[in-house]
């Protein structure tokens, strides 16, 4: 029996997701619409995604050969984390992190909470609450002035980037779930290393915005450095709920893409 499945492929400078068919899980086979070799040509990284028996299944993966559209993979790792394993799809932008230790954790939480709670109860997350109930015509509406909003915080972003305090680094986000984050990172970690992350509304035109403290719960060493992941603790349901809306809204997208294609 033939199961869909998700690809996330990591470039030194992309982020790019495939959907395929599971053919054959030994050996790992999937079929896709369409194969070239620059799809797997200088990656990173490739994770797999799919369902199975009602639970998600997450496995890091390396290319072993292409015979038309069947490409034929090699099982490196079976991840099995909660911010692994999760629902999830590629963030294209940046987060602004912080490695904290166990005496900061309560400080940098309620700085996610305070953050949480001034996104929750602006104007944009109440239009973005309403949109599913207006017409069409008025929803390309807000959602252009959603996009517009976006576009001048990151305008006030650099503005203020030079005369901006901030204990924070600015490092390349690679995905996102309700129950963790991945991105890059050139600093040495170990698993359970607290950190604070804050992401940028810009970054996804302003449907995300949140802040978060979590652990590290996995890596994995790039040329470009180790690919982190981050499993959220302390978080919110309305701030999950937030992030589950988006991930869903993205992966439709990226489906109708690759339909389109």
């Amino acid at each position: 029996m033939t199961v869909r499945a998700r690809l996330s492929i990591i470039y030194p400078d992309d982020i790019r997701t495939v959907y395929g068919l599971i053919t054959s899980k030994a050996p790992l086979v999937l079929q896709f619409g369409s194969y070239s070799p620059s799809m797997t040509q200088d990656c990173l990284d490739m994770t797999l995604q799919w369902h199975e028996a009602g639970a998600s299944k997450c496995m890091q993966v390396e290319f072993l050969k292409a015979e038309g559209n069947l490409v034929s993979f090699k099982a490196v790792k079976d991840l099995r984390g909660k911010a692994d394993c999760a629902h999830r799809v590629e963030y294209k932008g940046s987060f602004d992190i912080k490695k904290i230790t166990a005496d900061e954790y309560s400080s940098y939480a309620r700085r996610a909470e305070r953050l949480n709670s001034a996104n929750k109860n602006s104007i944009v997350n109440k239009i973005q609450s309403i949109i599913p109930n207006e017409s069409i015509s008025n929803q390309h509406l807000f959602k252009f002035l959603i996009e517009m909003d976006a576009k001048l915080d990151k305008l006030i972003y650099l503005a203020e980037s030079e005369s901006r305090v901030n204990d924070l680094t600015t490092t390349k986000a690679l995905y996102i779930s309700s129950e963790g984050c991945g991105f890059f990172t050139g600093d040495a970690i170990k698993i359970g290393d607290l950190f604070f992350i804050e992401a940028r509304a810009f970054d996804t035109g302003g449907k995300l915005r949140f802040a978060a403290v979590g652990k590290i719960s996995g890596g994995r060493k790039t040329k470009l450095g180790i690919l982190a992941d981050l499993e959220f603790t302390d978080m919110e349901e309305a701030v999950k709920e937030n992030i589950i809306r988006y991930v869903f809204e993205k992966d439709r997208e990226l489906l109708k893409e690759a339909r389109d294609k």
